[in-house]
């Protein structure tokens, strides 16, 4: 017998156990009864009624899909009974051979995803340039770039999850769904990674933006410099004290640092060991405590006023 023909209508019954207990095709089994198609999940309290409703049972067949999730407990209770256990579907169209999907929603789904346009399309290519692993997963199991079908557990395999984690990639795909159109039915879970996929999306742009920001100052900086024959800032240089330093590069062009040095030598000591301007190319920026240890002071408040003091002279507001 080959793995997706049915044998005779007298010793084959089909149970769906999504029905629950009192689904009506348990009252179909019987002594007669030599083989059993499970819709649905093998429950172990599924296996032992058709154990007691059908002793005879000698093959039980379950859909692929949960076939590869069945417990150590019900695979142990089959082997005790002689039942072999096979992976096929009740219909063998429906089977994942054929590669065809057999969820009336795929193709309303997938025809929602192909005519996406707008926002929705910038935000479902905004997914995919980021690499949210839940939109790549979405892209191939509707065959957006003209693939196969391959059914969720394969697309979970591909991604690096279990095939048993189907429903969980069915979660995740879904939640794209929603993300895309709050419409679209979605149940709690789905809901919930759609607005996880929203927070990772809103950091991955404000990461963009800040990379974007950085490279504009560096350009404007490097801009500024230029002038001064600098190639670069002193190392640790605060961005609020930026233009503070410019200022006192011109100072020392023109030569009002010096002149500093020769009003209040403590003050110009101070200054310059802050900002690193007795060397040629500034390497480096000294804290407020820093330069007090390099003075030898215990404490900043010790040359703070000698600060004020030099950017008073130099008619620096800061």
């Amino acid at each position: 017998m080959k793995k997706d023909e049915s044998p005779c209508q007298s010793s084959y019954i089909a149970i769906n156990t999504k029905k629950g207990r009192d689904y009506p095709g348990f009252q179909s089994l019987s002594d007669k009864t030599h083989y059993v198609h499970i819709n649905g999940i093998l429950y172990l309290w599924a296996l032992l009624k058709i154990l007691e409703l059908a002793p005879n049972v000698k093959r039980i067949r379950i859909i692929p899909s949960q076939h590869i999730k069945l417990g150590n407990v019900v695979q142990s209770l089959c082997r005790d009974n002689h039942i072999e256990i096979t992976a096929g579907c009740q219909h063998p169209e429906y089977s994942s051979k054929h590669h065809h999907p057999r969820n009336k929603r795929y193709f309303e789904h997938q025809a929602f995803l192909k005519g996406l346009a707008g926002k929705q399309k910038k935000l479902f290519d905004e997914l995919i340039r980021f690499k949210i692993k839940a939109a790549l997963m979405t892209a191939r199991y509707f065959c957006l770039n003209g693939e196969d079908f391959v059914p969720q557990r394969l697309i979970a395999k591909q991604f690096g999850f279990k095939e048993r984690r189907q429903d969980f990639i069915s979660m995740k795909i879904i939640a794209i769904l929603y993300y895309l159109d709050p419409s679209i039915e979605a149940g709690k879970m789905s809901k919930r990674y759609a607005g996880i996929i929203k927070r990772a999306v809103k950091k991955q742009r404000q990461a963009i933006e800040d990379k974007r920001q950085r490279q504009e100052t560096q350009r404007l900086t490097q801009d500024r410099l230029n002038p001064f024959g600098l190639d670069e800032l002193p190392a640790g240089l605060p961005k609020r004290l930026y233009e503070l330093f410019f200022r006192l590069l011109k100072a020392r062009q023109v030569g009002r640092l010096s002149a500093l040095k020769d009003q209040d030598f403590r003050a110009h000591r101070v200054i310059c060991l802050r900002f690193d301007l007795e060397q040629p190319q500034p390497r480096i920026f000294r804290t407020l405590k820093e330069t007090a240890h390099a003075m030898g002071y215990r404490k900043r408040q010790n040359v703070h006023p000698y600060e004020e003091r030099a950017l008073q002279f130099l008619g620096i507001r800061r």
